[in-house]
């Protein structure tokens, strides 16, 4: 008799460990589901505010750096970066290397021009252009667009 009830109670729980093993990985697998479902949402969600301020910053840097541009281009576009970052999400959603390059950058715009009331020395240009090309191929890497298909 006791042979018995010791065979049930192992059996009951060899079959409770079980039970709750396969429930456990259940569990695990929803929540790793979950997980995935959120993270896609937010990146979603990411991409549809980067496709709502990325054109303007890409039209803003547009011309910033090329040289034979006036000084109120230069300026206007200048001006124009620089309040970009404070607009709506703009500046939150750019990742952690457009945010790089972007600060790169805001600090060359910031300097003072090197001719003087003449505007940026071509030294100073070159940087400017190759910062700005920086910035626009890191902002085309966050949308997932190809920068070979669209050079500038």
């Amino acid at each position: 008799m006791w042979e018995q009830i010791l065979t049930g109670l192992v059996g009951a729980m060899i079959g409770g460990f079980f039970s709750v093993y396969a429930g456990k990985n259940t569990i695990k697998s929803t929540l790793e589901q979950e997980k995935m479902k959120i993270s896609l949402d937010y990146e979603k969600l990411i991409i549809q505010e980067r496709l709502k301020y990325y054109p303007e910053l890409f039209r803003i840097t547009q011309d910033i750096g090329k040289k034979n541009k006036p000084l109120e281009l230069t300026q206007k576009a200048k001006e124009e970066f620089l309040d970009w970052r404070g607009k709506g999400a703009g500046y939150i959603i750019l990742s952690k290397k457009s945010l790089e390059y972007f600060n790169k950058l805001k600090e060359s715009l910031k300097a003072n021009p090197g001719n003087g009331e003449k505007g940026y020395t071509d030294v100073q240009l070159e940087k400017i252009y190759k910062q700005r090309n920086e910035l626009r191929g890191s902002l085309k890497d966050d949308l997932g667009i190809s920068i070979d298909n669209y050079k500038d």
